[in-house]
């Protein structure tokens, strides 16, 4: 299961690596950019097991076309 789940995120990664603008029209200032992070973590040591969840949506706003100021939220 956990060798498909990795699977698919690095899939979705790869998708996104190449999706930058080449004409020029991309974030500027004034542009709002929501953002986000998965993450699962699975621990076993002995008899004992633990494994969590963590998502962290995010909302950016562009100060200047360099600048971003990004918040974020952990639950």
């Amino acid at each position: 299961m956990k060798k498909i789940i990795l699977s698919a995120i690095a899939v979705c990664a790869f998708g996104f690596a190449n999706a930058q603008d080449k004409g020029g029209t991309g974030l500027a200032s004034g542009n709002i950019v929501l953002s986000g992070d998965v993450a699962y973590l699975s621990q076993s040591t002995g008899d004992a097991k633990s494994s969590g969840m963590t998502l962290s949506p995010g909302l950016g706003y562009m100060m200047s076309d360099n600048l971003m100021i990004l918040g974020s939220v952990g639950i």
